[in-house]
């Protein structure tokens, strides 16, 4: 005989799943562009660090792009900063 399953419990079943894989997605993409900063300037004070870690989706990926034409350590904090505001 199947199992009855309740349609709510299933429902939210799934959606903790899809947002756990999103959550996922994004910290994984946090720590890259954490990686990738860290190489490019190994000196860049932590509160660097604490910014980017606020980035939602959207900042990281604009991020990622403008880490590439960063000339220095400070340019990347104040894009940081102004990413925040």
């Amino acid at each position: 005989m199947p199992k009855l399953v309740n349609p709510f419990i299933h429902a939210g079943r799934v959606q903790g799943r899809i947002e756990g894989l999103e959550q996922g997605r994004l910290e994984g993409t946090r720590q890259f562009a954490l990686h990738l900063m860290l190489r490019k300037f190994p000196s860049i004070p932590k509160t660097a660090t604490s910014l980017l870690r606020r980035l939602d989706e959207s900042q990281l990926l604009a991020f990622g792009d403008a880490l590439i034409s960063l000339d220095s350590a400070s340019a990347c904090l104040a894009w940081l900063r102004k990413a925040r505001q």
